[in-house]
């Protein structure tokens, strides 16, 4: 495995609904698939509208690591998003 140095991703919201409505999305990385940690610096701001965001980070996994992934938290009231979430690993 090669050691990530920097994480660049693409947030494509297309389509949003209900009320007030919001959404927020981290990356995180593991070493066995079980425990996650947070990247710092690794999440997009708040969504409530369609729109594309972009996020650069440095990450801190101190390591070869295998597995990333986003974790997303939709709140308000019936809130419903349409999105794609892209993300680039770079040594």
């Amino acid at each position: 495995n090669d050691i990530i140095s920097k994480i660049s991703g693409f947030l494509n919201v297309t389509a949003v609904s209900g009320t007030t409505p919001s959404m927020t999305i981290k990356f995180q990385y593991s070493y066995n698939d079980t425990n996650w940690t947070d990247i710092t610096s690794g999440a997009f701001t708040a969504a409530a509208i369609a729109g594309v965001k972009e996020l650069n980070a440095i990450t801190n996994t101190g390591g070869a690591c295998s597995y990333f992934r986003y974790v997303a938290t939709i709140t308000g009231t019936t809130p419903s998003f349409t999105f794609t979430v892209t993300l680039y690993l770079q040594e």
